[in-house]
């Protein structure tokens, strides 16, 4: 068991260590027959669940004699400590056993044929790097890891024989989970959360087997109980409760592995300290040696992968890999230049003596610590870096972020770059920021002036906008040489001072539409489903009189409510602007001052923009007077916003606007199907969004009319209008007699075709089967036809060769039948006979039974059925 050093534990600290481990010592244990074994009464074996299958039976292992008589004594050695037992089952599973660098044996078993008839546990991990993220900036640590983890967990007695496997001891099966079955991790990491579920993740966090346990993040060094530093103390509380926690499952930590009371630890790959995070140096130190120079597409791989693990350490990573990523690409060249090697080595020297330390997020200061975002692009790529303040007010850097563009983004304009670069890390640092107003920095004025206007731009980048303002934040404009992440890794990175800043706080002023009044704008229906301002100010400023009236008659006074009926609102107000706006531009300044004017007066009904039903109840509610009308249905279902009516939605949704005059209607319904939100989407989509946001009766069938008669729409269409079918008026049998020519695969005697006729008025059918579709044969046919049934009076055919031809022509004239030619394409005409070749092929087909060849034989019989 390993404690802090003298320099970092005071004397009497240790001696305090001690005592606690004593007290503790049935925790631990230093071999194997003082291992424990999860208690099966709080947690239920491990059971494992397959799908039907054969048993399998693998060759065992060969040894030579001296080897095998220390594979022997191991095998013992595990059934006395009851890992395996004997057994007596149908399975068996290959495996061997290896001599450890250190000395002593292991065993493996492959387990391949058992994972592929499990069923898959879809329990996982925990993301690493935010594990690791939780537990940096810590005091002091401590690392509790299980002796001999998996072998503490026993397995159902009923799953054992599928782990057995031929030894010299004989056939014996495991009575622990092995390694190597593909549920284990999952089985392990749930019932390790299982057992620390009451102290995490305030004191630990398990990843499988290892109990990471947290100390106090700040380093009070006050004394307590006469000899012990406070935060010793207060580390020593938690490492009890780990320990308390791990001798009631009677499980044990490693007393050889287990670190105690440390100035710093590694977790899964990171050194947590103090100051941060960084890199361990013993992963980097494979970097900094890795054999150079780069020959195969293979080793370019494996260097860029392994350097990706710490990208977030790195600034600018990918446009400094940038020449190592060209190497994999299809039809590169593998040629190791001078460029490469000078790449290669800045990766190496990034991550030397552990690379950049990263910050640790602090997630209770909003207003005094927010998350900053600072974003930008390149040629080949972009990227951003999250920063936050410490508490000594310097900026930090929690973690890099960046990519290369794709073939098509690389094509992009400038500005389409930079909304880009936003939008990627608002996706990638969206567990920092969702639900917390943060600052976004970027020295481009125009996206800027884009997102806070809400220009109008092309409809990807107004989606890419409207993502954006989900989010609450306050846009900062700083000078190209203060961006961190411009060129990340080629500037200085000073400090930004306040002077350099341009705070341009849009999203509230976006939201209520102050200046933005007369912008035809219409937002789509997803704006109002999140949370984009919350409804107390969390940066302490006055809160805007005109905005909290938004608020004043709703009961519900906390949670998602209040903060989607405010994104609601202000989507109705931008909504409704967007028709209006081309023909109210000379209205606008007066229009703004009325609102100025009516501020004192919010509560006044608007009653000139109702009529009807809706009109009386804005005025009985307005007036707060109760007459036969109004009754508490009504006033449970309608309420009063800003002087407009709303009708209260389905449970969960914002309060629907009622909107009175066709006129008004028909901007609203424009906004939304034709605006920057709308685009020409079909009846039903445009219909959902108006439907989520505004109230009038007969809603549904005026957006059905309207997206119909849409100019735009109509021409884009992939629908044609064609004249309708209409029945043909039939006076007798043999009136109207249509024919056409059946495809068949080769039969018998050569047979390809068959020639059908089918009346018009009876359904009565004839057919032949006929080797070539001559003109004469095809005459032949119909004349015979015409001569068995003489009341014939028109053919109708299709304007294949083998019916409009002369011979056919000539024999038509001779018999005085009529012959009528469907129009080209349009085989709807010739409906009757075209159908029943559906039914013909069907039944000729099944009597076949696979012998296609034989079809000739069945004709007959089909024609008669």
């Amino acid at each position: 068991m390993k404690v802090g050093t003298d320099d970092f534990l005071l004397s009497a600290e240790r001696d305090f260590i001690c005592e606690l481990c004593q007290k503790y010592s049935g925790a631990f244990s230093f071999n194997d027959e003082e291992r424990g074994r999860l208690d099966v009464d709080m947690i239920k074996m491990v059971k494992i669940w397959t799908v039907p299958h054969t048993p399998w039976n693998d060759r065992p292992t060969k040894y030579a004699q001296k080897e095998e008589k220390e594979v022997m004594k191991y095998i013992n050695q595990k059934i006395a400590s009851n890992i395996a037992e004997p057994a007596d089952d149908a399975y068996a599973n290959h495996w061997f056993c290896f001599w450890k660098p250190g000395g002593g044996m292991r065993w493996i078993q492959n387990l391949q044929k058992l994972n592929s008839i499990t069923v898959r546990d879809a329990g996982s991990l925990p993301n690493v790097d935010l594990l690791d993220e939780s537990f940096a900036g810590r005091s002091i640590y401590s690392l509790i890891d299980l002796y001999a983890g998996y072998d503490q967990f026993p397995i159902d007695p009923t799953s054992r024989p599928m782990t057995a496997m031929h030894t010299p001891r004989g056939l014996i099966q495991m009575c622990v989970m092995p390694q190597g079955w593909t549920n284990g991790v999952a089985v392990v990491q749930r019932d390790m959360l299982k057992v620390m579920e009451d102290i995490c993740p305030e004191v630990t966090f398990p990843y499988i087997d290892d109990n990471p346990v947290k100390g106090p993040k700040e380093k009070d060094k006050t004394i307590v109980d006469g000899r012990v530093r406070r935060f010793v103390w207060e580390h020593a509380q938690g490492v009890a409760k780990v320990l308390e926690r791990l001798f009631k499952y009677n499980l044990t930590a490693s007393g050889p592995k287990s670190l105690l009371f440390q100035r710093e630890v590694t977790i899964l790959g990171f050194r947590c300290f103090l100051k941060g995070r960084s890199p361990d140096p013993k992963k980097v130190d494979k970097i900094l040696n890795w054999p150079m120079p780069l020959r195969t597409v293979g080793e370019v791989r494996s260097l860029l992968g392994v350097c990706s693990f710490w990208r977030i350490f790195i600034p600018g990573f990918v446009r400094v890999a940038e020449p190592l990523r060209e190497m994999v690409r299809q039809g590169a060249s593998l040629g190791w230049s001078d460029q490469r090697k000078k790449v290669a080595r800045t990766l190496q020297d990034k991550l030397r003596d552990g690379g950049v330390v990263l910050g640790v997020p602090y997630f209770d200061d909003e207003r005094e610590r927010p998350f900053i975002i600072e974003a930008d692009d390149g040629p080949i790529a972009l990227g951003g870096v999250l920063v936050q303040r410490d508490e000594n007010g310097k900026e930090r850097s929690l973690r890099f972020e960046s990519r290369t563009l794709n073939s098509v983004e690389r094509g992009y304009i400038q500005f389409r770059k930079e909304h880009l670069a936003i939008l990627h890390c608002l996706r990638v640092f969206r567990h920092y920021i969702m639900g917390r107003r943060f600052i976004l920095r970027t020295d481009s004025t125009a996206v800027i002036g884009a997102v806070k206007r809400h220009q109008q731009v092309d409809a990807t980048v107004s989606r890419w906008i409207a993502h954006i303002l989900t989010y609450d934040f306050i846009s900062e404009k700083v000078p190209t040489d203060k961006n961190r992440v411009d060129g990340l890794g080629r500037v200085e990175w000073g400090s930004i001072d306040d002077e350099s800043l341009e705070e341009a706080p849009f999203v509230d002023e976006f939201l209520m539409g102050d200046d933005d009044e007369g912008l035809p704008l219409a937002p789509n229906c997803y704006t109002t489903s999140v949370m984009a301002t919350s409804r107390e100010d969390c940066w302490g400023e006055k809160e805007d009189p005109y905005l909290h009236y938004l608020l004043i008659q709703e009961d519900k006074e906390e949670g998602w409510y209040g903060m989607v009926e405010q994104a609601a609102i202000a989507a109705h107000e931008l909504a409704e602007s967007s028709r209006v706006a081309e023909r109210r531009l000379n209205e606008i300044e007066d229009e703004s001052e009325d609102l100025e004017r009516s501020k004192d007066d919010e509560g006044r009904f608007r009653a000139e923009e109702y009529d009807g039903e809706y009109k009386r109840i804005g005025m009985v509610m307005s007036s707060n007077q109760l007459d036969e009308f109004y009754h508490e249905r009504t006033k449970r279902t309608f309420r009063l916003r800003r002087g407009h009516l709303f009708v209260d939605a389905k449970e969960g949704l914002p309060p629907l606007r009622v909107v009175c005059g066709r006129e008004r209607q028909l901007e609203v319904i424009a906004a939304l199907h034709e605006g920057l939100a709308g685009g020409h989407r079909g009846a039903d989509a445009t219909y959902y969004k108006v439907s989520r946001l505004y109230h009038w009766d007969g809603l549904r069938d005026m957006v059905m009319r309207y997206c119909k008669s849409c100019e735009a729409c109509q021409k884009i269409s992939s629908m044609r209008l064609i004249e309708s079918l209409y029945p043909t008026v039939l006076v007798e049998p043999g009136s109207t007699v249509h024919l056409d020519l059946i495809t068949m695969p080769p039969g018998k005697d050569e047979m390809k075709y068959i020639l059908n006729m089918r009346d018009n008025m009876s359904g009565y059918v004839e057919a032949k089967a006929i080797r070539k579709k001559t003109a004469k044969t095809v005459a032949d046919w119909i004349e015979e036809i015409y001569l068995r049934y003489i009341f014939i009076r028109e053919f109708v055919a299709d304007q294949g060769s083998e019916f409009k031809n002369e011979m056919v022509r000539k024999l038509m004239f001779r018999l005085g039948v009529r012959v009528r030619f469907v129009t080209p394409y349009h085989f709807q005409a010739n409906a009757p006979v075209e159908r029943g070749h559906m039914t013909l092929r069907d039944a000729i087909s099944k009597w076949c039974r696979g012998d296609s060849r034989s079809w000739p034989s069945f004709l007959r019989a089909a024609v008669y059925a």
